[in-house]
């Protein structure tokens, strides 16, 4: 593809000098929070080169680097295949692969209790288990007990992170943890302008803007009610939200009720944005909205997906949340 550098690994080995020069289009979505991030290249395969000299199989591992030069690339990281497909004609050869991988069973449906565990240690025991390494794990958050219901690993753990403000993503081997509020410090890597935009849609989703969110827990062992609550003085005519949840102490539920009303705030506004590829702009970057009216200000990048193809180049189209300071 003219103009664009590409880097693709195949278990663990440089396959770019033989089939870069038959990949027609790379896919790389890279998201925040909530999914895994994916990748997915395609390849003309008139002779069947690749499937028969690379015999590509689900669970072999992909990785993959794009960028305008040699000199400035994106790491996309690490995959393991997923989906394979061929089809034509012409002949195309279609390899789809997932950050989580597939091998270490990540999918697999869990229950069981988690008791008197911190989020860290939680964190911790779940990425020992398919051999990760945990960066910036959550500290000092002390969970009473926790019911695992047929969930897998991540999903569970997420829902954890997410309760507490935080997220995370697996990448290189690491399960990596965000704090929300603390992205709001981190430098603008981009400015999102009318002019520079190729497409843009404004929307306001998420739930309804709350004055109050209000927690409750029964606790059976002491037979009482627990309850948490936050408020949030800049809403004007807002709901009271009013949430049951199956765990908590008094100050575990006001931190669930605070962040359940940061993200209603964040989700407030939403902005999707496709612009000329740039290998800064990452889920969980900071963009900075310039020439929108009301909408101008810092938001959270919360997914990427960086597209290159003989035909269109090289873009990127972005999700932008809002919440930022």
């Amino acid at each position: 593809m003219d103009g664009i550098a590409l880097k693709i690994m195949y278990e663990g080995k440089d396959i770019t000098a033989d089939f870069s020069p038959m990949c027609t289009s790379v896919r790389y979505a890279d998201y925040w929070r909530s999914q895994s991030d994916e990748v997915e290249l395609e390849f003309e395969d008139s002779n069947h080169l690749l499937l028969s000299q690379l015999n590509p199989q689900k669970g072999d591992k992909l990785e993959v680097m794009l960028g305008p030069s040699t000199m400035e690339m994106l790491d996309c990281g690490s995959f393991e295949i997923d989906d394979i497909g061929f089809h034509g004609p012409p002949d195309a050869v279609r390899l789809k692969g997932l950050a989580t991988g597939i091998k270490p069973g990540y999918r697999s449906q869990v229950t069981k209790y988690w008791l008197n565990k911190t989020l860290g240690t939680i964190a911790n025991e779940i990425a020992s288990k398919y051999g990760l390494d945990v960066a910036g794990a959550p500290s000092g958050i002390k969970l009473k007990r926790e019911y695992q219901n047929g969930e897998d690993d991540l999903k569970f753990l997420r829902r954890l992170a997410e309760r507490y403000g935080y997220a995370f993503k697996v990448a290189h081997g690491q399960l990596v943890f965000f704090k929300v509020d603390s992205l709001e410090g981190m430098e603008t890597v981009i400015v999102v302008r009318p002019e520079t935009v190729k497409q843009y849609e404004f929307n306001s989703a998420g739930e309804p803007v709350a004055q109050s969110v209000g927690v409750k827990y029964y606790d059976p062992q002491n037979k009482e009610l627990v309850e948490g609550s936050a408020s949030n003085d800049a809403a004007e005519g807002g709901e009271q939200a009013n949430l049951d949840v199956n765990a908590g102490s008094k100050s575990e539920l006001d931190a669930q009720a605070q962040e359940n009303m940061k993200q209603r705030q964040r989700d407030e506004e939403t902005i999707s944005v496709t612009m000329p590829g740039n290998i800064a702009v990452v889920a969980g970057a900071v963009a900075e909205v310039s020439g929108f009216g009301v909408f101008d200000g810092r938001y959270l990048i919360k997914d990427s997906k960086h597209e290159v193809s003989r035909s269109g180049g090289y873009q990127v189209r972005f999700g932008l949340q809002k919440g930022m300071a």
